[in-house]
C-alpha cells in the first residue's frame, strides 16, 4: 500500500495551532511565530528516524526554507494545485500498489512517518493485524485523517473506497474495540452516523443519572432563558443547520418540558426553532415518542382559559443512563415479528385436523417427496391437499416451495414405468370458494373409483327395479279398476 502523507505547509499550520495561536487551513505562511521558531521545530521533527520527507528520507536535510520554496515551486508549475485539490490533499488516502500511481512532482515534498508510529498514535499498540484487519485498518485511517471534524460514515467509505453495505459493520467493530467515538446524526433528511478517532471526539455527557452536557456553558439551559418567552433558543443551529446534534436537541426538549413542566407541541417547536422545518418537526416528533415509551415524559391534555388543548406533552422524570445508552444507539433495531400470511390462513381452513391426526408427522431423517407419496397412499382416494402437507411436513414458511414441489411431482413425465406408482395425480377441487389440487396416487385411485361406482349401479339398479315393480303394481290396479267400472256400466243398462 501506498501512503500519499501529508504537504509540508500543513505541518506547519499545525506548528502553529499547536502552539496556542490560533490558526486556519487556508493560511500559506503564518506570522504568530518567527522563523527561526518554525525553523527549530521543524529540524526537531525531521530528525526523528520514523518521520520521512519524501520517499526514503530523500529530503530531511533540506532546510525550512528551501523545502517551502520547493513545494512552491511545483504547486505553481501545475493547474491542478488550487485550494480545492489542496484540502484533498490534506487527508490520507490510501492507493493499491498495482493502480497507476500520482504524479512525484505533487506527493515527493510530502512529510511521511513510519507504520509503527502510525499504529501507535492511532491505535495505542503496535502493529496487530489480528486485532484490526487490514478494512478495519484502512476505516482508521480515513477517520483519523479529518482529526476534531470528524466524518460521516457515507463520506469514510467513498474516501476509503470500501462497500457502503460493509462499512457499518466494520466501524462497530472499532466501535467495540474502543478505537472510535460513533455518534447518530441528522444529514439533508438521512439519519447517519458520524465518527471521531477516540482521542479527537467533542465531549459529549459526564457520567451521572442526569447525563448532562459539558458543554452546557455553550447551552444557556437555565430556568430564566427557557421560560421567559417562546423565542428559539440560540443554539439551535446544532439541529437546524447541515447535520443535527441529537444529543443536544434531546437534552433541550428535556431541559424545556422540565421547567414548564406540561407544555404544547407547537410551542416546544416554536422554542426550539424548528416550526416550518418539515425533517426538524419529524425528528422532534419521534424523539417525543422515544421519550414518552420509556416514561421520561407524557402525552396529555392541558385546559388554559377554558380551552382544552390535547397536543401537550407533561415531564415525568429524568433520563437515566440506559435511557441515553438507547437513545445514542445506532445500527439496525430488533426485527418486528412477521404477519402471519393470509395465503395461509386460507389454506388453513381447509385442513382437517382430527384426520391428520392419523399420519405420522415428518421428520427430518426421511426425504421430502417419500413422505408427500406416503401420505397420498395413506389417505387413499380422499387424497391430500397441499395445505394438509404443510401441515404434516414444513409448516406455512415453506408452503411455496412444497406447493411447486407437489406439482413436479404431479407431472406425468416425471416417473420412470417401473416407478409409476409412486406417480401423483393430481386433481383440481373446490371447497366452497376457495379453488385448490388434492393428490393421490395411481393405485388408490383405482382402487377406490371402482368401489365407489359399484356401489353406484347398485344403488341404481335397487331403485330402478323397485320403481318398476311400484309401477307394474300401480298399472294393474288401475286396469282392474277399469274392468269393475266397465262391468258396472253394462250392468245399469240393462
Amino acid at each position: 500500500m501506498l501512503f500519499k502523507g501529508c504537504p509540508a505547509k500543513d505541518i506547519i499550520i499545525e506548528i502553529q495551532d499547536y502552539s496556542g495561536v490560533a490558526g486556519t487551513r487556508s493560511q500559506i505562511a503564518c506570522d504568530s511565530l518567527s522563523d527561526h521558531a518554525v525553523s527549530t521545530i521543524w529540524k526537531w521533527l525531521v530528525v526523528r528516524s520514523d518521520v520521512s520527507v519524501g520517499p526514503g528520507r530523500k529530503y530531511n536535510e533540506l532546510s525550512l526554507q528551501k523545502l517551502l520554496q520547493s513545494s512552491n515551486a511545483v504547486a505553481h508549475g501545475s493547474d491542478s494545485h488550487d485550494e480545492r485539490a489542496a484540502v484533498v490533499c490534506r487527508h490520507t488516502r490510501i492507493e493499491s500498489a498495482s493502480e497507476n500511481p500520482a504524479p512525484i512532482e505533487f506527493s515527493a515534498m510530502n512529510v511521511f512517518v513510519s507504520e509503527d508510529t502510525m499504529w501507535e498514535l492511532i491505535t495505542g499498540h503496535t502493529v496487530n493485524y489480528k486485532r484490526v484487519p487490514g478494512l478495519e485498518w484502512h476505516l482508521l485511517l480515513g477517520i483519523a485523517s479529518t482529526k476534531s471534524q470528524g466524518i460521516l460514515q457515507g463520506d469514510l467509505g467513498r474516501l476509503v473506497g470500501q462497500d457502503k453495505r460493509s462499512v457499518p459493520k466494520r466501524t462497530d467493530s472499532l466501535l467495540k474495540k474502543g478505537y472510535i467515538v460513533k455518534r447518530t446524526t441528522l444529514v439533508r433528511g438521512t439519519k447517519t452516523s458520524k465518527l471521531w478517532l477516540k482521542s479527537f471526539a467533542p465531549p459529549l455527557t459526564q457520567k451521572g443519572d442526569n447525563q448532562k452536557l459539558e458543554c452546557e456553558e455553550q447551552m444557556n439551559i437555565t430556568p430564566q432563558a427557557l421560560t421567559a418567552n417562546l423565542d428559539q433558543v440560540p443554539w439551535h443551529t446544532r439541529w437546524t443547520g447541515e447535520s443535527m446534534d441529537f444529543h443536544a436537541l434531546a437534552t433541550t426538549i428535556m431541559a424545556v418540558t422540565k421547567e414548564w413542566h406540561v407544555i404544547r407541541l407547537q410551542d416546544l417547536k416554536a422554542k426550539l426553532g424548528v416550526l416550518g422545518l418539515r425533517w426538524q418537526m419529524k425528528i422532534v416528533s419521534k424523539i417525543c415518542r422515544f421519550l414518552n415509551s420509556c416514561g421520561a415524559i407524557q402525552y396529555v391534555a392541558a385546559k388554559l382559559d377554558n380551552k382544552v388543548y390535547k397536543d401537550c406533552i407533561k415531564f415525568n422524570r429524568s433520563l437515566s443512563t440506559k435511557d441515553w445508552s438507547a437513545f445514542l444507539a445506532t445500527g439496525k433495531r430488533s426485527a418486528k415479528p412477521a404477519r402471519p400470511d393470509p395465503e395461509w390462513q386460507a389454506d388453513l381452513s381447509q385442513v382437517n385436523g382430527s384426520r391428520l391426526r392419523e399420519c405420522h408427522p415428518w421428520t427430518v431423517d426421511e426425504p421430502l417427496p417419500h413422505k408427500i407419496i406416503e401420505c397420498a397412499q395413506y389417505f387413499g382416494v380422499i387424497g391430500v391437499t397441499n395445505p394438509e402437507i404443510y401441515v404434516l411436513t414444513l409448516g406455512p414458511t415453506f408452503n411455496r416451495y412444497v406447493s411447486s414441489l407437489t406439482s413436479c411431482m404431479a407431472n406425468s413425465n416425471v416417473q420412470p414405468p417401473e416407478l409409476a406408482h409412486l406417480q401423483l395425480i393430481s386433481e383440481h377441487i373446490r371447497v366452497g370458494k376457495v379453488a385448490s389440487y388434492k393428490f393421490c396416487t395411481p393405485h388408490a385411485s383405482q382402487m377406490g373409483v371402482l368401489p365407489e361406482m359399484q356401489e353406484s349401479l347398485k344403488r341404481f339398479v335397487d331403485s330402478s327395479s323397485h320403481e318398476a315393480q311400484v309401477t307394474m303394481k300401480q298399472e294393474h290396479e288401475d286396469d282392474e279398476e277399469s274392468s269393475h267400472s266397465l262391468l258396472q256400466t253394462c250392468l245399469n243398462s240393462n
